[in-house]
């Protein structure tokens, strides 16, 4: 279990439902060239509900971890946070441009 993962299962004590993840995943891509870093996180669930939050929440920790580590090189760090996709649900398959 990631530490991403150990932060946010703390978080989920003020969620209404108990989740059984099947799947959680984060990964990390580098780009030097352009000085960034994309946090995805995955999570599925057996639940009826959608984990769109929860999977929102997970990429802002792991960001947050992150600024917090480099804030003292670089004071202009921005932490930019967006859904690319949501599957299931009531709204079935949505993805986002």
């Amino acid at each position: 279990m990631n530490f991403t993962l150990k932060n946010y299962v703390k978080l989920l004590k003020i969620a209404k439902e108990n989740f059984k993840f099947i799947k959680f995943d984060e990964k990390f891509d580098i780009n030097e060239k352009e000085n960034t870093l994309k946090i995805e996180s995955t999570i599925e669930t057996t639940g009826k509900t959608g984990v769109e939050m929860e999977a929102l929440t997970a990429a802002s920790v792991a960001a947050l971890t992150v600024y917090d580590m480099c804030k003292s090189v670089d004071k202009e760090i921005k932490i930019k946070i967006s859904l690319v996709s949501k599957k299931g649900g009531k709204s079935g398959d949505v993805f986002f441009n």
